[in-house]
């Protein structure tokens, strides 16, 4: 019967890891694509000051 909790509590503690590591994956994704978004944005804005649009 112990032996089983231990192996539950390592299982446990394992998946929590995993899903550390997934949510931080998860926000640098997030990140990056809101960095590319920024990127897309500003060259647009430099193609209208180009074009004196604005």
């Amino acid at each position: 019967m112990r032996s089983e909790e231990t192996e539950r509590k390592a299982l446990l503690e394992s998946e929590r890891q995993r899903a550390d590591k997934f949510e931080k994956k998860y926000v640098e994704a997030l990140e990056t694509i809101e960095m590319m978004k920024l990127e897309v944005t500003e060259r647009k804005v430099l193609n209208f000051k180009d074009y004196n649009i604005i």
